[in-house]
């Protein structure tokens, strides 16, 4: 049966239709196959990148700084210290405002590490420096309580440079008490404080053998402050000796620390042990020692020894300047009484 031309280009043109649809819809689904494959490498690519960043993350070096307040001397450190996996180079510090001290002698900026800054901090390596006592740094109110500080360094996996800023912020340590803390250094310093006293004591037992072999040289005013003989002239001289001490240790020892507003324990102990031997030499005075004198000299020892028990406070270096106006008015009174019974 022949098909006339008509059907034949109807179905022609059904094929060509049906053609065009399969193709369109081969192309589309060929395009979202490229597009799937695309993402996917696009994914791979980006899981790549992050996993190279996280382990860069977890094994690069970070460098922070701090201020280091929780020590029992009531100091003012600054740390800077690599808490990072791998060793950090070329750390640099910018401060601002410039890192201060109370102390005009006291100058940060020629710190090396602060000016140069660090070749090289391996894992847990830190540098630190005294910046200032707490009493004297909260002392003066025109001293910066908060700054800001710029650290760069290279390192990692990435061996490029990394920066960070970090806010160093002194003002909630304002006001705040020091307690002194005991631990197994304290006691070691103290055993071996212990031995040396042991030695000296037994160094000391063998002099005095061989001084009273060859008979007895008193030479040192101090030597028998609790025998005194009983009379005013050498009375008074053990106590101008005593007085004298105060004096060189308040004026002389104490002059450098007391610029930087420091003040340490030993200094207080060597204070109350004057205090106490003046107060023996009035416990061990004569009859006929004036009023005056033995009033004078025991309103002098109760001021040494509370000069001695001085405690000190993060409060704005009121207890530091309360300890200075006692030890000043303590000379004074000394230079009083040296004046009355010349």
């Amino acid at each position: 049966m022949a098909i006339d031309s008509a059907t034949q280009q109807t179905i022609l043109f059904f094929v060509q239709i049906l053609s065009l649809i399969f193709l369109i819809i081969y192309v589309v689904k060929t395009w979202e196959m490229a597009s799937a494959t695309r993402k996917a490498a696009e994914a791979t690519e980006k899981s790549v990148i992050e996993m190279r960043e996280t382990r860069d993350q977890e094994t690069a070096p970070f460098v922070i700084a701090y201020f280091d307040t929780q020590t029992e001397s009531g100091l003012i450190y600054l740390v800077v210290k690599n808490i990072g996996r791998t060793v950090a180079n070329q750390v640099k510090l910018t401060f601002t405002p410039a890192l201060q001290s109370s102390g005009p002698n006291r100058r940060l900026d020629e710190v090396g590490f602060i000016t140069n800054g660090i070749e090289s901090m391996p894992p847990n390596y830190e540098m630190r420096t005294l910046v200032d006592s707490a009493a004297a740094y909260f002392g003066k109110k025109e001293l910066p309580l908060k700054y800001d500080v710029e650290i760069r360094y290279f390192g990692g996996i990435e061996s490029k440079q990394r920066s960070i800023n970090q806010p160093l912020d002194l003002s909630a340590n304002k006001g705040t008490a020091y307690i002194r803390n005991k631990n197994m250094d304290n006691l070691v310093d103290e055993i071996e404080k212990l031995v040396r006293e042991s030695h000296e004591i037994k160094n000391a037992t063998k002099d005095i053998a061989a001084t009273l072999e060859n008979g007895v040289l008193i030479s040192n005013a101090n030597l028998l402050v609790t025998r005194l003989e009983p009379d005013m002239k050498n009375w008074k001289k053990y106590l101008i000796a005593k007085l004298n001490e105060f004096e060189n240790l308040w004026t002389i020892s104490y002059r450098d620390a007391r610029e930087q507003g420091i003040v340490f324990g030993k200094l207080q102990a060597q204070i109350l042990i004057i205090g106490e031997q003046i107060l023996v030499l009035n416990a061990n005075k004569i009859d006929n020692i004036p009023a005056g004198i033995l009033e004078k000299t025991s309103l002098i020892a109760g001021k040494i020894r509370e000069l001695g028990q001085t405690e000190f406070y993060a409060d704005g270096g009121s207890s530091l300047n309360k300890f200075n106006e006692i030890g000043d008015s303590i000379i004074v009174d000394i230079h009083d009484f040296k004046k009355e019974n010349a």
